[in-house]
């Protein structure tokens, strides 16, 4: 990495003070396998909140919760939610991020959560990741305003739809902390758009598309 490119923060621009992991560190399963950039203070903080939003909406998933590093805060978040329906209820911090949740009792008298999450705060957290992959492969920094589409499949259509796209795209596969497989898009001729396709875990598919002229709704 360039001297220019080590005193920029990848996210803002601004001068940088520390190092970041593009892909949240709280994610990785190979910690030996990050991917690391330099960040400001203020970006570091602020994705940092967005990245244990995603590792805990990582944990609820069906299709990710049984893994070792995410079943220990599953279990964390619903002894919060739990604690939720006491008369004098403790909600922790995890149960506060989420947006809403149901409760259901089933045949057997067990209850089970139904969580829904923070869509705003989804997209964010992915787009932090794409910014900070978008800096480390093209030393460019991107617009944080830009309007980001995003397209996430569950288990049931996850692998038909990846076996339909992924051999298909014609760009070389990355791969991060053993969590992790990733391709990108960015073209010449429309150098503001760019296409990223995020595989977690073997088992979560997003497709995140980012415009850096139109202003995220998200934002």
């Amino acid at each position: 990495m360039s001297l220019k490119k080590r005193d920029k923060c990848g996210y803002c621009g601004e001068r940088a003070s520390e190092d970041e992991h593009v892909i949240p560190e709280c994610l990785l399963l190979d910690k030996s396998k990050k991917l690391i950039i330099r960040s400001c203070s203020k970006c570091n903080q602020a994705k940092s909140k967005d990245d244990v939003y995603l590792r805990d909406t990582f944990a609820l998933r069906i299709e990710t919760s049984d893994l070792a590093e995410l079943s220990k805060i599953k279990k964390s978040m619903e002894n919060s939610i739990e604690r939720a329906f006491l008369p004098d209820p403790k909600i922790g911090p995890a149960f506060a991020m989420l947006k809403t949740f149901r409760q259901h009792v089933l045949p057997s008298g067990e209850l089970q959560f139904q969580v829904t999450a923070d869509s705003a705060r989804m997209h964010r957290a992915l787009h932090w990741i794409v910014r900070g992959l978008h800096f480390h492969h093209l030393g460019a920094i991107m617009n944080p305003e830009g309007k980001l589409q995003l397209w996430a499949y569950d288990l049931e259509e996850n692998q038909e739809r990846f076996n339909k796209i992924w051999p298909n795209t014609n760009s070389e596969e990355f791969s991060v902390g053993g969590c992790l497989r990733y391709k990108y898009i960015v073209t010449k001729t429309l150098p503001t758009f760019s296409n990223w396709q995020l595989y977690f875990y073997e088992r979560v598919y997003f497709i995140v598309s980012i415009n850096e002229h139109l202003w995220d709704q998200f934002n």
